[in-house]
């Protein structure tokens, strides 16, 4: 008898429906959700179902290689290879899914458009001082687009659904292997751009759900649409904080403060004397800022306004 159990077939079976059934073991306690929730003890519960069914079923095997016949056997066990090659399959699927879900997302870079042309022949936007502010209506903040994702698909005036684009920006390497803009939009004038650093940034006019409006030229205030997933945004105080230092204009009435009051006294500073001012805090239309000399030494701290009567009333400077 002992003999019996130990034919080669027999022990096929055995190896097969500890294997198989340890599989499927492990993904009942997927499917139904077993190591929910369970923290660091999740692992052991969906391993301890695998061994559990592994096991039973290895005792299941003992008692079919001791009752059925040979050729029965062998059917069995082409059977459970069937059964494990296919949790195999799926295994190695959901590890290459969760891989590829894990890499950074890119989006495959489109044939421009007609009205794209390459990238030597369009305006390009200031490099880290903001020159061109337009005070009538400063916008929302900035949008920062992420140049790995390839290209940047823009939308028309009224899209605030997005359904097909109108043109596109493409990114991608020059022949010297830097990021460079390939083609786009022929009047494209961004509000800051300088790609060796990763910046491109466009004023934010309005938000939706899923899109935003940006201004894609800040000369004639052309604007497009694009969706909130391909950049970052930052709205003018989460701007302001990430900015190097601000410039107070010389237009506006707009002295720096030793509280965040229009009725708190003046900061007294010599005069004749040139400071760097860099944000460390908003509060409401106040800016807190640091005052620093040339050398960048701190001298004091005050307030300023960044915002008055629906305008930006500060200029930034976005590198040092």
């Amino acid at each position: 008898m002992a003999h019996r159990l130990l034919k080669l077939y027999n022990l096929g079976l055995y190896i097969l429906s500890v294997l198989s059934f340890f599989m499927l073991g492990l993904y009942y306690a997927k499917w139904t959700g077993a190591g929910d929730n369970q923290g660091l003890a999740a692992a052991a519960i969906v391993l301890g179902y695998g061994v559990m069914a592994a096991g039973i079923a290895l005792l299941i095997s003992f008692f079919v290689a001791f009752r059925f016949e040979r050729n029965t056997i062998i059917r069995i066990n082409w059977f459970l290879l069937l059964i494990l090659l296919i949790f195999v399959c799926l295994t190695a699927y959901e590890v290459q899914k969760r891989k590829k879900d894990r890499e950074p997302a890119q989006e495959t870079p489109v044939k421009p458009m007609k009205t794209s042309k390459p990238a030597d022949k369009f305006l390009m936007g200031s490099f880290s001082k903001n020159d061109n502010l337009n005070y009538e209506f400063s916008g929302m903040g900035m949008f920062k687009c992420e140049l790995q994702r390839g290209t940047l698909m823009l939308y028309g005036l009224s899209d605030i659904f997005i359904e097909s684009p109108v043109d596109s920006i493409v990114f991608g390497p020059d022949k010297f292997g830097n990021t460079s803009i390939l083609s786009a939009p022929p009047d494209l004038f961004p509000e800051q751009m300088k790609l060796d650093y990763q910046i491109l940034f466009f004023k934010i006019i309005s938000l939706g759900r899923q899109s935003i409006q940006i201004e894609i030229n800040k000369v004639n205030n052309l604007s497009r649409w694009v969706s909130r997933e391909q950049g970052e945004i930052l709205l003018w105080p989460e701007f302001l904080l990430q900015v190097h230092s601000i410039e107070i204009l010389p237009e506006y009435k707009n002295p720096i403060k030793i509280k965040a009051l229009e009725s708190a006294s003046d900061l007294q500073l010599a005069s004749g004397q040139e400071y760097i001012l860099q944000p460390i805090c908003v509060k409401g239309d106040w800016l807190q800022i640091k005052i620093l000399d040339q050398n960048y030494n701190e001298i004091d701290d005050g307030w300023v306004k960044w915002f008055d009567d629906g305008n930006v009333v500060i200029n930034y400077v976005l590198l040092s």
